[in-house]
């Protein structure tokens, strides 16, 4: 029964020793000045680094950020009536399946939040 304590013990240490991660398939809503649209994600992370591509009704778009602790960070280029434009995503990974933040498009002067969802 000890050695079985001990083990268990064990392995939520090295569970919550394990740097979150982005890494995955991911459904991420958006909801920027009355606009709201979802994108389907796909993430890969080595260390702090994550990358990926997001698709949408409008397309697919690449992605690159940072993972430091619990707060993410990434950021795409996007195309509007022929213009391109930044948009910048910051949050937070609530838990292993979501991530809460916000959404920024300085070229347009507007924010929003974001909510994503890690698909099964």
């Amino acid at each position: 029964m000890r050695l079985f304590s001990v083990c268990l013990l064990w392995s939520a240490c090295v569970f919550a020793a394990q740097p979150p991660s982005l890494a995955g398939k991911w459904q991420v809503y958006l909801s920027v000045s009355g606009y709201e649209s979802s994108m389907d994600c796909e993430f890969t992370q080595e260390g702090a680094e994550m990358k990926g591509k997001c698709t949408s009704e409008n397309g697919s778009v690449e992605v690159r950020g940072k993972v430091d602790g619990k707060n993410v960070q990434w950021t795409f280029t996007s195309e509007y009536n022929g213009e391109k434009h930044d948009v910048h995503m910051k949050g937070v990974l609530e838990s292993e399946s979501k991530a809460k933040g916000t959404v920024e498009v300085p070229a347009y002067g507007v924010e929003g939040d974001f909510t994503a969802t890690r698909k099964q």
